[in-house]
């Protein structure tokens, strides 16, 4: 099992401790190990000049708060995973992401926070070129290197989206609405409606928007066509992107 050891400081790099000065640590969940179980008792362990020092905590997910002055509001509880294994832990990496990305963060925000960042960091292809990633996707169905557009592509055409708001006309067909896809993204449908059997309200051509992170794609299926006498689609031209 791992120790925790980590120097709490001020902003100017002085400890940050006094009489009173501790840190909790419990668990939600039972933690079952070597015949017996952690319960949600707290551990509770004092601060001191040197920081905190734990004693061994078996492996597992907990969540700690720190209450360095009566004074002052507690810090957290912020959860974490503790590692398997022996010696000591730094606090810090342990409880980084629940810090930075509080529990209640809609996954919304986080999907797009992912987007925006990779849009800013391109990942590389694991060292192919753009050319070797489409030809690997293509010929050899290696989903792991597909562009996000690519994705998002697949889902329009299948229809992969949810449809939060409709516009109907007379008839109940879709003229419009809003979307939700499968990353989270946002959107808008709108189409143009069959005119050779009103009654139908069938979908001759639609364009549908995804937005993320800010950027904004246009999904296009252009106009098809119609068997005159069943109404059964015949020709459907590829969706366009823009």
């Amino acid at each position: 099992m791992k120790s925790i050891v980590t120097a709490l400081v001020d902003p100017s790099g002085a400890a940050d401790y006094g009489p009173d000065a501790y840190v909790e640590i419990w668990s939600q969940l039972p933690v079952g190990a070597g015949g017996t179980i952690a319960t949600d008792k707290p551990l509770r362990v004092s601060v001191t000049a040197a920081g905190l020092s734990t004693p061994p905590i078996r492996a597992g997910n907990y969540l700690i708060r720190m209450k360095l002055a009566a004074s002052r509001t507690a810090l957290g509880p912020y959860p974490f995973t503790m590692p398997d294994g022996d010696g000591t832990t730094e606090l810090w990496p342990l409880i980084a992401a629940g810090v930075n990305i509080p529990g209640d963060t809609p996954i919304q925000k986080i999907q797009e926070a992912l987007a925006a960042y990779l849009v800013a960091n391109p990942i590389d292809g694991n060292g192919l070129d753009q050319t070797a990633v489409d030809t690997r996707v293509q010929t050899v169905g290696d989903t792991r290197y597909a562009p996000i557009d690519e994705t998002v592509l697949g889902w329009a055409q299948a229809g992969s989206y949810n449809l939060i708001t409709a516009t109907r006309n007379a008839g109940g067909g879709l003229t419009g609405g809003t979307l939700r896809w499968p990353d989270g993204a946002t959107g808008v449908i709108t189409t143009t409606l069959s005119t050779a059997d009103a009654s139908l309200n069938a979908i001759n051509a639609y364009a549908l928007t995804h937005v993320l992170a800010g950027v904004t794609t246009t999904y296009t299926q252009p106009t098809m066509t119609r068997d005159a006498t069943t109404g059964a689609v015949t020709a459907q031209p590829a969706l366009v992107v823009s």
